[in-house]
């Protein structure tokens, strides 16, 4: 069931112009061409909630649906030249309609209303009352709109000549309250020409003021009835006229006529704009204002609001209709079309059907389909234009689910249930809600219960659960119980709008409860064992006071159970006797030497056994490790016992070979695992593993059951090697040989030559580029030297320097020897004035720079000393040369 109760298309046949039609029955609205009515402006038109035409009236004549004109139908004081000179409101009586018009011009005719009955005169319809004034002198404005209670309505007009709005409340039963009168705006002329407007959500209001060229914007209280002025738009409009609000109420559309060209000023053409009603403050919204086309007629005439969701423009004695196809979107993407609807050869003029707002667009209405257990039950909306967005809401227990946009879907229920759906339906800012009761049922569900036994002149009464509708027994018979009193099958049939099950039971005659214990039996001791009676049965009742069908045992002696169903008793009776089990012990696990042999035995006491290998008797002689097991048994007891033989091996000391270490660095000795075993090293101590930090010779003893084994090794301590020194790049003498002397005295040193020989002197004979690398496992060094021929390197001719200038400009910055020839022996000694030694250097390719260590020696002249030994020829000759040195800065 619903909550709000709406019809779905009572605004989807129109009937307007000249004799012009439209339905919008279809998913495309089709024009329709047996309209009777012919009139300028106000209009309306009718339908059933199935899109039915009921009637249709300009405010003076009513036609019925076979478009003749209504029982007692003429004569309404309204006025075909009236903007909107009539409206209708449903009544909850059935089949009745209030019709109120308005005359021309503010005319005393005022407001009128009129009573319809559709059921009279064969469903064709009559008036039964006209013309009872609600209002007299009334402008051509005319509303009507739900009141948020959605039973009564509120007709909203305008009296003439002034700024004041009346709301009557009309009721479900056709009663008008008092108006509520709000004085708001400006003061409307005598013409009162030009539309009034509501939006759907019934919030605000708008109206066109033809005389005066404007166009006002309002709040409307649809709880009070009450008017509030909000502002009139900035911009001048000619011949105002139709205006309408958009589905999702955030637009206003409206219309200025076209002017002749007046004064040297070009002629206009009329024009459509779109206001933004979200924009903001109400400044906000008059710069919303956008021009969105043109009308390409003189005067246009009203706006309305399709079912569709489309805003219709009427176009004086044209056979189209201007649309806006998509009113709910901002400026241009509204999308105007200037022959938007074709009218099938009929013509339009000023007028278009005056509507209720909710009755163009519906509140959908929900249904379901599918409720059993186990369906796909659908839910679904059965109208669902204009809606922006539905969003349906399911909780019962553990189950919540939304779901958003969807007018239909599917969703299986895992059990039956009975809770409300709640549908929340948005259009722009309006939220309506509607709940609707949604029943799952399950098939029925039935168990007449396990197969029977009766009792000699007994009765069993058979029932079934009270959820099915019917019930159906065997012999015809109907109601949830039946009385059994013989054998046989008896079976009940149930059914639901779900379904039909059948269940059935066999009733048989109750036997007596024979049963056995079994024999008397012997148990060993320690054991439990299980003594087990009938199941199923009313009583049990052992001599141990136990009531259950079974019972454990594990001491001697005599049981005995008595057990009775619904007609008899049965009893019997077991001897229990426990016996000591044989005893004998393998031992603990053990090992075994490999090549030797191991004998088990079971003990002095033990019985004769039987091996894992089939061997009988109380000892095993074996030979390999693993696991043995032997069994012994006295007929009523077998145990057995079980042994694991681990194989262990003679030690055999692995030390590996003699090694270097540098210096620093320690390791570990490891001679391997052997578990059990005893560790003896060179220094008594007894570890598994041996720390070596300092060269030696080590060794270690290990002994376990099987024997024992000895090694050593021996560790000697190296380092990396001093850098590599082959001197300065040098000049020999043709044929005669220098000798390159790299000894380092280390242990695990190793020499290698660009020739790849290994010594640590070599002989060079010819020029060339020479290196040699130094290695040890600690680390290695490389030098290189450049042998070059020379004449003079034959004569060895020394040059000392009488002159530098140690200012770093890049020449001359040190005092150095010049030598062509290889220098076997090499003193070079400064001093001062005084005699202090300043320099000293045994490198002939170190020269001085001119500083101490007390820092920069002043300008002067300063004394040296060189004492030198160079090959000349196949003569080493030794020489000492001494001179003075000129430091200039």
């Amino acid at each position: 069931m619903c909550q709000i109760c709406l019809a779905q298309h009572e605004a989807t046949i129109w009937f307007f112009g000249r004799n012009a039609g439209i339905s919008f029955n279809q998913l495309q609205p089709v024009a329709l061409g047996n309209g009777a009515m012919n009139t300028l402006e106000g209009c309306t038109s009718v339908a059933d909630s199935s899109g039915n035409l009921l009637f249709y009236t300009n405010g003076v004549t009513v036609w019925n649906r076979a478009h003749q004109v209504m029982a007692e139908g003429i004569g309404l004081m309204g006025h075909v030249s009236a903007t909107q000179g009539v409206g209708v409101v449903p009544l909850s009586i059935p089949d009745q309609y209030l019709i109120f018009t308005l005359g021309e011009r503010g005319s005393p005719a005022g407001l009128r209303m009129s009573l319809i009955d559709m059921s009279q005169d064969n469903g064709n319809g009559r008036v039964l009352q006209r013309n009872i004034l609600v209002e007299p002198e009334m402008a051509e404005k005319m509303v009507v709109t739900r009141h948020p209670d959605q039973q009564s309505h509120w007709l909203i007009c305008r009296k003439a000549n002034s700024n004041r709005f009346y709301s009557f409340r009309v009721a479900s039963n056709g009663s008008v309250g008092p108006p509520i009168i709000s004085a708001a705006g400006t003061v409307d002329s005598s013409s009162t020409s030009g539309q009034m407007k509501i939006s759907l959500d019934g919030q605000h209001l708008a109206l066109a003021i033809r005389d005066a060229k404007r166009y006002e914007l309002y709040r409307f209280n649809p709880q009070t009835g009450t008017v509030t002025y909000r502002f009139a738009f900035s911009k001048s409009f000619n011949n105002c006229y139709g205006l309408e609000f958009s589905p999702d109420g955030q637009k206003l559309f409206l219309h200025s006529s076209s002017s002749p060209a007046v004064d040297g000023q070009p002629e206009k053409p009329s024009l459509l704009f779109q206001a933004n009603l979200a924009a903001g403050s109400d400044i906000d919204i008059d710069g919303s204002l956008t021009l969105l086309d043109t009308i390409r007629v003189p005067n246009p005439g009203a706006m309305q609001l399709g079912p569709d969701g489309r805003i219709y423009l009427a176009r004086p004695e044209q056979g189209f209709l201007g649309a806006v196809r998509f009113p709910n979107r901002q400026g241009k993407a509204a999308d105007y079309q200037d022959e938007g609807l074709f009218l099938g050869g009929r013509k339009s003029r000023f007028g278009l059907p005056n509507y209720d707002p909710q009755a163009v667009m519906p509140i959908p209405q929900p249904s379901i389909a599918n409720t059993c257990l186990g369906d796909s039950t659908e839910l679904s909306l059965s109208h669902f234009r204009g809606i922006d967005s539905v969003s349906w809401d399911l909780r019962f227990g553990g189950l919540a689910k939304k779901w958003h946009r969807p007018s239909s879907f599917n969703v299986s229920f895992p059990q039956a249930v009975d809770f409300p759906v709640r549908i929340v339906l948005a259009r722009g800012q309006r939220r309506d809600t509607l709940q609707v009761s949604l029943q799952i049922t399950a098939p029925p569900s039935i168990s007449l219960g396990n197969d029977t036994s009766l009792c000699k002149d007994d009765l069993i009464r058979l029932q079934v659960p009270s959820a099915a509708v019917n019930y159906f027994w065997q012999d015809g018979s109907f109601g949830r119980t039946f009385m059994v009193q013989d054998t046989g099958w008896y079976w009940v049939e149930a059914a639901n709008q779900c379904g039909t099950v059948r269940d059935s039971i066999r009733i048989d005659w109750e036997k007596p409860p024979i049963f056995s214990l079994g024999s008397d039996t012997a148990l060993c001791t320690g054991e439990v064992a299980q003594l087990k009676g009938p199941e199923g049965l009313l009583q049990y009742q052992w001599n141990t006071g136990h009531l259950h069908p079974s019972i454990w045992v594990n001491q001697p002696g005599t049981y005995s159970l008595k057990v009775s169903n619904a007609c008899f008793s049965w009893r019997d009776t077991i001897e229990v006797a426990f016996v000591a089990p044989p005893e004998f012990d393998l031992g603990l696990d053990t090992f075994l030497c490999s090549g030797t042999t191991l004998e088990l035995s079971g003990g002095t006491r033990s019985p004769v056994l039987r091996w894992q290998n089939g061997a009988l008797g109380t000892n095993l002689l074996i030979s390999e490790a693993g696991w043995y097991w032997a069994e012994a048994s006295n007929g009523v007891c077998t145990i057995r016992d079980s042994v694991h033989i681990m194989n262990r091996e003679v030690p055999s000391v692995k030390l590996g070979t003699d090694f270097l270490l540098c210096e620093g660095t320690s390791t570990w000795l490891s001679p391997g695992e052997f578990p059990n075993a005893n560790f003896t090293w060179q220094d008594g101590s007894t570890t598994p593993v041996f720390e070596v930090s300092q060269a030696g010779r080590y060794s270690v003893t290990i002994e376990n059951e099987c024997g024992l084994d000895s090694g050593f090794i021996s560790v000697a301590y190296t380092r990396a090697p001093a850098p590599v020194e082959l001197g300065s790049d040098t000049l020999i003498c043709e044929d005669l040989p220098i000798e390159l002397d790299i000894t380092q005295e280390l242990e695990g040193i190793t020499y290698t030559w660009d020739n790849l020989s290994s010594t640590p002197t070599r002989d060079i004979f010819r020029p060339g580029r020479y290196f040699v690398e130094v290695s040890t496992q600690c680390g290695s060094s490389r030098d290189t030297i450049l042998v070059s021929t020379s004449e003079a390197a034959c004569q060895c001719l020394v040059m000392v320097p009488n002159l530098f200038s140690p200012n770093n400009d890049g020449v001359n910055d040190e005092f150095k020897v010049s030598h062509p020839c290889f220098l076997s022996r090499f003193r070079l000694s400064i001093y001062d004035r005084y005699g202090g030694l300043l320099f000293h250097s045994r490198n002939p390719d170190v020269g001085w720079d001119g500083n101490t260590l007390n820092g920069l020696s002043p300008e002067g002249v300063y004394y040296w000393v060189l004492d030198y030994q160079a090959q000349n020829g196949v003569e080493q000759e030794q020489n000492v040369l001494k001179g003075f040195v000129t430091l200039l800065r």
